[in-house]
């Protein structure tokens, strides 16, 4: 009977929207796709057909002992049920009609972000002109980092291949972002490329390079501009005076919820960061640190307080 598929459909889709939807709350912390979903859920509930369980057979369901592949981490079971959704989505279209159909194509969108490395919390700079990389980052991981940026003014190529290559390998965690050079991130594969507001235009870059593209800004025009041009996310700053950038005046931490009312797309608060100023900055999605923890005598504890204390001011709650 038609009522049996489509009552076994309707519990495959609601089943792997809520794994979803759980794995976006708590591993992704993505509060907008978790939204997403758990309004998604509700309007199945109501184009769902009523008492569709009245038809079920369960001892008698010949695919009931067919066993599932074991998953190995939270990633394959996030694939896996993104496609059982998909799949049974598809089914009840053909059962259910249009709006099926709507929901389906909605789902396709989200997974499509769920997979996009996210842009926020700590964003670490390494710079191997500072610091000995692959052991600095070894630590930042351990710590619980899941964006770094590795810049590299130096000009050896090689040099810069081998870096970013084996920072790729401490974790499948990392979302790694590569300044400046476009070629070294198409070589190594990287998740993203940031650049300045000199270097190679968005519209060219992304051409080639299917990553995210950062670009960094120091005012509101100039963000505005990123996000027209096709940026999927900005670097603004300096926020506080830095070393780092000797030539640019600070802007202070009040354009960053300035720039947040204006554009989509995340803003990474750069520039003379510390523990002692961060709740200054806690409207930006994401804060880049560069010299407190390079200086810090406990890398790893450092990067810890910064996660946890950016956490806590965003009010991370679902």
């Amino acid at each position: 009977m038609s009522i049996r598929i489509i009552d076994a459909n309707l519990n495959r889709t609601r089943e792997g929207l809520r794994v979803v939807e759980d794995i976006a709350r708590f591993i992704l912390e993505d509060r907008e796709i978790t939204k997403k979903i758990k309004g998604i859920r509700h309007r199945i509930a109501d184009l769902s057909p009523k008492k569709t369980i009245l038809f079920r057979d369960i001892e008698g369901d010949i695919g009931r002992k067919i066993e599932d592949y074991k998953k190995k981490d939270w990633k394959e079971i996030l694939k896996a049920n993104i496609k059982r959704t998909e799949e049974a989505l598809r089914v009840l279209e053909e059962f259910l009609g249009e709006e099926f159909r709507k929901i389906r194509y909605e789902v396709y969108g989200i997974e499509k972000g769920l997979f996009k490395p996210k842009i926020k919390g700590l964003y670490l700079i390494i710079d191997p002109g500072l610091c000995e990389p692959i052991s600095l980052a070894k630590e930042a991981v351990e710590a619980g980092v899941k964006i770094i940026q590795l810049r590299d003014k130096r000009g050896d190529i090689r040099e810069f291949l081998r870096l970013a290559e084996g920072i790729m390998k401490l974790s499948d965690e990392i979302c790694l972002i590569i300044n400046d050079r476009l070629d070294v991130a198409l070589t190594v594969g990287a998740d993203g490329l940031h650049i300045g507001q000199d270097d190679i235009p968005i519209s060219y870059a992304k051409r080639v390079f299917p990553g995210i593209i950062g670009v960094s800004t120091h005012s509101l025009d100039e963000a505005i501009k990123a996000e027209e041009e096709g940026a999927d996310y900005i670097g603004l700053g300096p926020i506080f005076p830095t070393e780092t950038k000797p030539g640019l005046y600070p802007i202070g931490p009040e354009i960053i919820k300035e720039v947040k009312e204006k554009i989509n797309i995340p803003v990474v608060a750069i520039g003379g960061i510390t523990l002692e100023n961060i709740e200054e900055v806690k409207y930006a999605d994401s804060i880049a640190v560069l010299s407190a923890i390079l200086e810090s005598k406990n890398i790893k504890e450092t990067c810890f307080r910064f996660i946890e204390n950016l956490r806590f001011l965003q009010k991370i709650d679902f």
